[in-house]
């Protein structure tokens, strides 16, 4: 069955033609006529001297066929032109390929063997056969290379580039990842040689600019007159491809890439691929391979290699040679024997003075080459180990160290800096630097277990806490005095956690930042605590007076005048409290009391209301959460506009709009991925059934469509993608389309609560602790008013999904214990 590539979604399927003569893709369902089909030879057919074997490729000229050739009976590579492309212009074009590639003997060049046309009028080109897959093709299921493997490589391809422009003053003009083929043994192919061009030649053909667009030069993109150096900057590009495994520049139009190879500064490794450590010697290579103008590049192919040479004999210094010493010293263009010594004709003097004076100048030129010698060499180690500093030194300011990659390098680093000359500065850097390595390693270790341990406590005395606040709940309206007893023990509770939390001391990063999130989240259920406190006159309000007022002065009773008899005291007794007085007064408290346990039970259903919405908004599904009209914010059937809860009222609707505001953010994500059909495509991930890596062809509502080569197409939901991948993807999406602020609300919507807590937004860092009990409750069987059992996911997945988060420590027993009595074991002595 013949085999087509979709125009619409780029998809590899095969199908028979209809009886219209049209073509249906299998994964878009887009129609297209047969005549614009190229369908390739079956197997048996002879051409000219060659029979075909199987297909082997598509490409825009024709098809290429691995084919024997029979007079010979060797196995070769036959590429024959397409029937609907025979014309003077395309034929005299095909067959200077054939003329160009014939000129280049070079063992790194795919060889012609023969060109013509046979009997039934196909032209067709029979070339050397090379076992091997594609940069390509190796890429498009997600492999990186090694930096000696990318530079092993490049190395390979700039020799031969070089000698075809030395001798022919021709260059390729289309080096990329699919015109480089690599064999068994490691050893780069170049092919399509025969599309290369003299020097000063027009760029155009038919009046338009050829290549591919991710790697094509600056000045190849503006149609200019090219030379060697458009090649060095294609090289460059696919080198950056190999070792990041992201193309160098992307947009979304063809127009956009040649922009941002024309005008865009370099794309810094780090930045395109944070996740892959590029060296700095590298780096440096790169960007001026890919200078803007020929100017800003190497001078030349030798002056390339040369600079190329020097950081794989550091990167093999230092990590060591994975290939063998014959063709390490081919590569690097290093003689396999001994240099010989010079030889010296004495001539014999005619006097003794002579010899003596010749005998010393020769001791003083010998004595001054050497010391130049070892000044170079010494300044060269020093100034070799140094470079070796400064990774090191990046990888320890980073958030997350590697601690185990960062000590694998120092180790293999260690014998880089006891070579003879390294300044004695350097040696106390790298001393200073392998101490801090170490001590860090300590200090991370010690806080490990102390981190951990504060976490569960911290767990454990919320739930404490939490359990008291309850208990004051209920107590409210009966006894107000236990009630307040109640909420003061939840209230010390947390200050013991507060305490505990402000008496430990992390250096590492990241424990600084676990801590942190710790105290946020005993400040927030304080303050729960304390408002609870003075909304019942539990404790006093701030700014309200220490003691009651003093009672007013009463006046002096009447008696005799001033030294006439005994005088009167100047204060007269307080009367005792009039019953009517004392009456009212009781009558006023058991109204606060009535009030209070009114806004209490209020506050209690607004709490449960709340965490029906946090949880609908986890566990609903995405067409409904992420819909215009979301039916998780259903006005509040409960809703009570009394006066004397307007204030708890207006909180619960602040609350309300921050919440919509952050589902509307989340949203924004969804809809940037739902049916977002070829925005993405080429991005590779993993069919979890069987572990391939295959490429995103398009999205069809919430689902992809993966395909590769001659694989069948896949249709994954995205909810059956490996997690981490669907992660990686959505933050690579939301990076391209400039949408990296509605990450955090989307991963918080979406129970990725250790992603959503890297955000400086308030209301997520105040809302996350809250949101995340709330659900972790619900997963270990705690019911909710609201909220479907149903939608609850089996405890093996939640323990799979969530038990990596330190918040779901004081959970775990619960979900085991779930587990366990879902598959109870079978007592001994019965069947």
């Amino acid at each position: 069955m013949p085999e087509f590539i979709c125009d619409h979604c780029g998809t590899s399927f095969q199908a028979e033609p209809t009886e219209s003569g049209t073509i249906v893709c299998t994964s878009c369902g887009a129609a297209f006529p047969v005549a614009s089909a190229d369908i390739p030879l079956p197997a048996g057919t002879r051409v000219a001297g060659f029979e075909i074997i199987r297909h082997l490729a598509s490409g825009g000229m024709g098809n290429v066929y691995v084919g024997k050739q029979l007079s010979m009976e060797r196995t070769v590579a036959l590429k024959i032109l397409n029937p609907r492309l025979i014309d003077e212009a395309n034929v005299g074009r095909f067959l200077e390929e054939a003329r160009n590639t014939a000129k280049f003997q070079n063992p790194h060049v795919v060889s012609v063997i023969d060109a013509g046309v046979s009997e039934t009028g196909l032209y067709y080109i029979a070339m050397q056969y090379v076992e091997g897959e594609t940069l390509e093709a190796l890429l498009g299921r997600g492999r990186t290379f090694t930096e000696d493997e990318a530079l092993m490589t490049a190395l390979t391809v700039a020799g031969a580039l070089k000698t075809i422009w030395n001798k022919f003053q021709m260059f390729h003009k289309d080096i990329k990842p699919g015109n480089i083929m690599l064999t068994p043994d490691n050893d780069a192919m170049i092919l399509d040689m025969g599309i290369a061009q003299s020097r000063g030649a027009s760029v155009l053909i038919n009046g338009q600019v050829e290549g591919s667009p991710y790697y094509m030069s600056p000045e190849q993109a503006r149609g200019d007159v090219l030379s060697w150096s458009t090649d060095l900057y294609s090289l460059g590009a696919t080198i950056y491809q190999m070792v990041t495994g992201v193309f160098p520049y992307d947009a979304p139009t063809l127009e956009g890439i040649l922009l941002k190879h024309n005008s865009a500064p370099f794309p810094e490794p780090e930045v395109r691929a944070p996740n892959i450590y590029v060296s700095p010697q590298l780096t440096a290579l790169l960007r001026r391979m890919m200078g803007k103008a020929p100017a800003d590049r190497f001078a030349s192919w030798e002056e390339f290699i040369e600079a190329a040479r020097h950081i794989l004999t550091c990167y093999w210094e230092l990590n060591g040679s994975p290939v063998s010493k014959t063709r390490r010293r081919m590569i690097l263009g290093t003689s396999s024997s001994p240099a010989l010594p010079p030889v010296v004709v004495q001539r014999p003097s005619s006097t003794l003075r002579f010899a003596f004076f010749g005998m010393i100048i020769f001791l003083l030129a010998a004595a001054l080459t050497g010391g130049t010698f070892l000044y170079l060499a010494a300044k060269k180690n020093s100034s070799n180990a140094s470079a070796y500093l400064h990774p090191v030194r990046k990888m320890l300011s980073s958030p997350h160290p590697d601690m185990a990659a960062i000590d694998s390098y120092v180790k293999k680093s260690e014998k880089y800096f006891d070579k003879f000359g390294v300044a004695p500065s350097v040696k106390r850097d790298f001393a200073e630097l392998r101490k801090r390595v170490e001590e860090y390693k300590s200090a991370a270790l010690r806080e490990e277990a102390v981190i951990n341990a504060l976490d569960t406590f911290v767990a454990n005395k919320l739930q404490e806490s939490d359990a008291e606040a309850t208990l004051g709940n209920n107590a409210l309206n009966k006894d107000a005095g236990k009630a307040k007893a109640h909420y003061l023990a939840a209230a010390r509770h947390l200050q013991e956690a507060k305490d505990k939390i402000n008496a430990a001391q992390f250096t590492v990063a990241a424990n600084v930042r676990r801590a942190n999130m710790l105290r946020q989240r005993v400040n927030v259920a304080a303050e729960t605590i304390h408002r609870t406190l003075r909304q019942n006159h539990f404790i006093r309000s701030p700014g309200r007076p220490a003691v009651p007022p003093p009672a007013r002065e009463a006046k002096a009773a009447p008696g005799p005048a001033p030294g006439k008899g005994k005088a009167s005291p100047s204060v007269a007794a307080l009367p005792s409290q009039p019953p009517k007085e004392k009456e009212k007064e009781d009558r006023k408290l058991q109204e606060q009391k009535r009030l209070a346990g009114i806004r209490a039970h209020y506050d209690k259903l607004l709490s449960e209301e709340k965490n029906r919405i946090r949880i609908l908004l986890i566990v609903e599904d995405p067409l409904r959460k992420f819909g215009e009209k979301n039916p998780v914010f259903a006005p509040f059937p409960q809703k009570n506009d009394a006066p004397v809860l307007k204030t708890l009222n207006a909180e619960h609707q602040k609350w309300l709009d921050s919440m919509e505001d952050v589902t509307g953010q989340a949203r924004e994500i969804w809809n940037m991925l739902y049916d977002s059909r070829r925005t993405f495509s080429g991005y590779s991930f993993t069919v979890p059934k069987t572990g391939n890596n295959m490429l995103l062809g398009t999205i069809i509502r919430d689902e992809v469509v993966l395909h590769y080569k001659d694989s069948p197409n896949e249709r994954i939901p995205f909810s059956g993608l490996h997690p981490l991948e669907w992660k990686a993807f959505v933050k690579y999406a939301a990076g391209k389309k400039g949408k990296k602020d509605a990450l955090a609300p989307y991963f918080l919507l979406t129970a990725d609560f250790m992603e959503a807590g890297n955000t400086k937004n308030p209301f997520i860092l105040q809302e996350l602790p809250k949101l995340r009990d709330a659900y972790y409750r619900f997963l270990s069987g705690e019911k909710f008013h609201g909220v479907d059992e149903k939608l609850r996911i089996p405890p093996e997945e939640a323990l799979q999904r969530h038990g990596g988060n330190p918040a779901f420590a004081p959970y775990r027993e619960k979900i085991l214990q779930m587990i366990r009595s879902q598959n109870p074991t079978t007592p001994k002595g019965k069947k």
